[in-house]
């Protein structure tokens, strides 16, 4: 069964929103991860990493209130 376009809007607009929000609260969880700084050894590419599993965390969260 495919979805309608009000489900597909109301999803576009949920994800949009999860986005954000992520992006304006975003901090990093921890300042120090040795097993990453050591597999990767790049800071900047060490915070992309945290972020994007952050955001792909927040997104497999199921929201009550939603």
């Amino acid at each position: 069964m495919a979805l309608s376009n009000s489900q597909k809007q109301k999803i576009e607009e949920l994800l949009s929103k999860k986005i954000e929000h992520k992006l304006k609260k975003y901090g990093r969880e921890t300042t120090t991860m040795p097993f990453l700084a050591r597999l990767i050894q790049d800071n900047e590419k060490i915070a992309a990493y945290s972020f994007i599993h952050s955001m792909a965390t927040t997104l497999g969260m199921r929201e009550l209130n939603e």
